[in-house]
């Protein structure tokens, strides 16, 4: 099974949600009477909320681990990840912006089309001005629709972190510490890593499987040595640190917007740019030691400046979390 970023940021946030109301289960029921506290398999195997809690947490955890992860999306026709927008019939107003996508875990219906549907075995490899017609195999309703347009900007479809080149993710400061280091071989030493990233790479390493292919050595030595990386814990105080939970209010040129994520200190795997912000980024270090209510500004080019204020800093959710897995 192939996941796009949108799918794997949908999966990752349920999964979380998922841990904390199991985490929340066993606090309801540890304190129970003794005899309770005996049978408490027999509790959890007969508690339908504990069961569906965990038989969808086993089903994310399954299509995380073994499905692949989509980073080059097709631009030219539509692909597994392609954005596109369609008119149905004679109706230009009736129109929808879709992505396809393989399957529909992960998905809501009213953004995506899997390519198991009706509709989305007509679209596959369709450009665009190409109409197509196609059965719903439910009703036996025909459907005609035109491709209008496909999204064919890049940065539209870049999520994962590690996808962006070197250039656009390091301010220029953090290039030079990162050559020295490098060179003085303590590069390494400076490094720490959160509990998700832990996750992810374990997940990640495991796609690769167990039998040695020469082509994914490299890969299989990169991870290995980032498992061996120390996990981080979150600063002791209130400063924003590696492992932070952080939220910012952000002000771009009079556009204010919230944004809230882990601070790691980069990107070593299959992390989301919409849930992480790294320590080598121009952003990373002008929040870095900061506390709430603490203003900063980031430059968003030679001209202007992108303004801000940390609204909270959460210390403590890694840590909990570092215990509990």
């Amino acid at each position: 099974m192939k996941l796009v970023a949108e799918q794997v940021k949908i999966l990752r946030d349920r999964r979380e949600e998922l841990l904390r109301l199991k985490d929340e289960y066993y606090e309801r029921t540890k304190n129970k009477e003794k005899d309770t506290i005996d049978r408490m398999g027999v509790l959890y195997d007969n508690d339908p909320i504990y069961n569906n809690t965990m038989n969808e947490l086993n089903r994310i955890n399954e299509a995380l681990e073994e499905a692949t992860f989509v980073p080059d999306r097709d631009y030219s026709q539509i692909g597994i990840g392609t954005k596109f927008k369609v008119h149905y019939g004679d109706d230009l107003e009736d129109s929808e912006e879709l992505m396809l996508v393989e399957s529909n875990i992960g998905t809501t219906p009213l953004d995506f089309v899997s390519l198991d549907s009706d509709m989305g075995k007509a679209i596959m490899g369709t450009k665009e001005g190409d109409k197509v017609t196609y059965i719903v195999e439910a009703t036996g309703i025909e459907i005609s629709l035109t491709v209008d347009e496909i999204d064919r900007v890049r940065s539209h479809y870049e999520h994962f972190i590690r996808e962006k080149t070197y250039d656009r993710r390091v301010r220029k400061a953090a290039k030079e510490e990162i050559k020295k280091a490098i060179e003085e071989g303590t590069y390494l030493d400076s490094i720490s890593i959160t509990t998700h990233q832990y996750d992810m790479l374990v997940q990640e390493k495991a796609k690769l499987g167990n039998r040695p292919r020469p082509e994914l050595a490299s890969k299989k030595a990169f991870l290995t040595k980032c498992l061996h990386l120390p996990v981080a814990d979150a600063p002791n105080d209130d400063t924003i640190g590696v492992g932070s939970n952080v939220t910012l209010l952000l002000d771009d040129e009079g556009e204010k917007k919230t944004i809230s994520f882990e601070y790691i200190h980069h990107a070593v795997s299959t992390e989301l740019e919409s849930d992480y912000v790294e320590k080598i980024s121009t952003l990373g270090a002008a929040i870095y030691g900061k506390r709430a209510g603490d203003q900063f500004k980031v430059a968003r080019n030679q001209l202007s400046y992108i303004k801000g204020i940390v609204v909270s800093v959460d210390n403590d959710s890694n840590k909990e979390l570092k215990k509990v897995r």
